[in-house]
């Protein structure tokens, strides 16, 4: 299967965001989680609503897993035609991924992006990364990755 994704090559100005969920659903325990991880390693992540509250983190991330993140992304396919529909209440997982000039953004809900190629492994380096930046806080999906986040602090929000 072949895409018209863009590369990405990890520089100071690339960002990666990862937002997901929905804050004030009241059907929703995770809350809202957005990460924003910046090519040279740094990144934070803000956490609004859900059964745990507010809260946010700083850290830093291993080149090498934001590669894979990108990878993954970059075979990520939606296999709809149109736009894209969700029912209720429905755990919309967005990527943004930007450098100097270029923009990739991709929108799938979180329990369909499990079953597709590409979006299970962005997915799941995601939540990995946010749950290693938060100590366990952030605990959607599965954490499996080894360690790849360092100096994680919590920070205002």
């Amino acid at each position: 299967m072949t895409t018209d994704r863009p590369r990405f090559e990890l520089t100071p100005t690339l960002e990666i965001q990862y937002d997901i969920g929905q804050e004030h659903s009241p059907t929703n325990p995770y809350g809202r989680t957005l990460l924003v991880l910046r090519g040279d390693g740094a990144l934070r992540v803000d956490r609004w609503g859900g059964h745990k509250g507010r809260g946010a983190w700083e850290a830093r991330v291993d080149p090498a897993v934001l590669r894979q993140l990108l990878d993954a992304l970059a075979v990520a396919h939606d296999p709809r035609t149109g736009p894209p529909v969700y029912v209720p209440d429905a755990a919309i997982a967005r990527f943004d991924v930007t450098d100097d000039e270029t923009r990739d953004y991709h929108s799938i809900d979180w329990y369909e992006g499990q079953r597709l190629e590409g979006y299970r492994e962005a997915l799941r380096i995601a939540d990995s990364i946010n749950h290693q930046a938060s100590a366990g806080v952030l605990d959607r999906g599965v954490n499996d990755l080894p360690p790849c986040v360092h100096d994680a602090r919590p920070v205002s929000l």
